[in-house]
């Protein structure tokens, strides 16, 4: 299964024989045509549709993510969930709102490569090390025209805490800090639904 943001609204690709996913979704196309798929994403891209969309299809996942986001721009990224040694969270707030640290990953770089030199760019911090990779989120957008399907590599990073925390102002980045996992109720109000999902997936972690 795929879960895939557009315009912070969540798209649902799955096989057809797996149970769709729980609460309601008002906009659902089982064993669409190809076209009619790609259809469906378009209008949401376009802002035709506000409404969640589950497609349920024979094919296999990745091919069914061949075909609803055909024409679109393929981009990989990477970033970090780092916890210092008392277990908060570091963050950036980025054009308004509460971010988690990432990039895109440079020709030939590995993900988890990628995700440490992004997180020391955009806060300035060195040292952190990857515990654990998380489930990697997918988010669309238009850029110079184009559209873009991105994917996002996720690791859990652990730092020291207590230095100097210096936000990439090139990049938008206007505060980094240091938060506690029960002291994020402003944050999950103001942010992007997939970085709500990777703090969810960092707490089931914490929590086990």
């Amino acid at each position: 299964m795929y879960k895939v943001f557009i315009n912070n609204i969540p798209v649902i690709l799955q096989s057809g024989g797996e149970n769709l996913p729980q609460g309601e979704w008002p906009l659902l196309l089982t064993f669409p045509s190809d076209k009619e798929a790609n259809n469906a994403i378009i209008d949401l891209m376009d802002g035709k549709t506000d409404l969640p969309i589950v497609i349920s299809h024979n094919s296999t996942d990745d091919q069914m993510l061949e075909i609803a986001f055909s024409g679109f721009k393929r981009i990989d990224a990477a970033g970090g969930l780092v916890l210092d040694n008392s277990g908060k969270l570091l963050l950036i707030f980025r054009n308004e709102k509460w971010d988690l640290p990432k990039g895109k990953i440079d020709k030939g770089e590995a993900p988890d490569a990628a995700a440490v030199r992004e997180v020391m760019e955009e806060c300035g911090i060195e040292g952190h090390s990857i515990t654990q990779a998380l489930p990697s989120t997918w988010h669309c957008y238009e850029h110079k025209g184009n559209r873009v399907l991105k994917k996002t590599y996720w690791y859990i990073m652990q730092h020291p805490g207590n230095v100097l925390l210096t936000p990439q102002l090139e990049e938008g980045i206007t505060k980094v800090e240091w938060r506690s996992l029960n002291d994020l109720e402003d944050v999950m109000k103001n942010t992007y639904p997939s970085v709500i999902d990777c703090i969810k997936a960092l707490i089931a972690v914490q929590s086990h």
